[in-house]
C-alpha cells in the first residue's frame, strides 16, 4: 500500500491540523 500523497495527507487532516501544518511548513 503506497503512502498517501501530500494532497491525500492534507485532505485527511482536520481544518485545525491543516492550519498548523501550513503555518509550520512555509518555505523558508
Amino acid at each position: 500500500m503506497p503512502p498517501p500523497t501530500r494532497e491525500e495527507y492534507l485532505a485527511s487532516l482536520t481544518p485545525e491540523q491543516r492550519v498548523e501544518n501550513i503555518r509550520t511548513t512555509q518555505p523558508g
